[in-house]
């Protein structure tokens, strides 16, 4: 009986130490203020990391610019655990990213043989139509001249229009079916024009046309707010 339950013991643990490991942003109720910018408020989660490895958190923008911030450790649970930046350190630390609307921040968890990530838009530019799509925008270029748009929640193999209109002009970028998900994507490229402004993109589909307007260029560059990481 005792060496069925030391196998069965193995057996359980093996399971739980080949589980992937796990980076996630959770966000918490409440926001901060400052400056006129929002803050949303977020706690970074890992778990089934190898134990007792170390790691360091580097968080990196849309246009591959990466910071390195803070140094983990791995307990046998598979949680990470903050390296103090000193010994008698007891404030509360904080990880403030600022964001542009649209920005995708990839948050990394390195060592020196492995690499983990997990990514999050806090302010996503997106709108829903009244028909139910869901069209999104994420900033790609470094410039603000370029997007992917996304468009989510159609019908499949729908027959779709999208046009781009800037400063009254108005151009054909796309005449394509959704996929058998419903979905589009589509990259967006705007002039190069440092100083943009508001482009507009318009889905013409059978039960309606959508009107989707954005901000291109330098404008499309501006700060919005942040997310605010409690380091623990």
């Amino acid at each position: 009986m005792k060496r069925f339950i030391f196998i069965l013991l193995l057996s359980v643990l093996g399971t739980a130490w080949s589980k992937e490991p796990e980076l996630y942003c959770e966000k918490n109720w409440g926001e901060r203020t400052w400056q006129g910018m929002t803050f949303h408020r977020y706690h970074l989660r890992a778990n089934h990391f190898p134990p007792d490895k170390k790691y360091r958190l580097v968080v990196e923008s849309f246009d591959g610019m990466r910071t390195e911030t803070f140094d983990y450790i791995s307990n046998k649970k598979g949680h990470l655990i903050l390296v103090p930046p000193d010994e008698d350190y007891k404030d509360e630390i904080f990880a403030i990213c600022p964001a542009k609307r649209g920005e995708k921040l990839t948050f990394w968890m390195k060592s020196e043989e492995d690499a983990f990530s997990t990514q999050l838009i806090p302010f996503p530019l997106e709108m829903h139509s009244k028909e139910g799509a869901k069209l999104h925008l994420e900033l790609q270029g470094q410039k603000g001249e370029k997007f992917l748009f996304i468009a989510e929640d159609l019908e499949a193999n729908e027959e779709i229009e999208l046009f781009l209109a800037i400063e009254g002009k108005q151009s054909l970028l796309c005449c394509e079916k959704t996929s058998s998900d419903g979905e589009l994507n589509k990259m967006i490229d705007l002039p190069s024009d440092a100083h943009g402004g508001e482009a507009t993109l318009i889905l013409k589909r059978q039960q309606e046309e959508v009107v989707f307007p954005f901000q291109w260029g330098t404008p499309a560059l501006k700060i919005v707010g942040a997310c605010c990481f409690e380091i623990k």
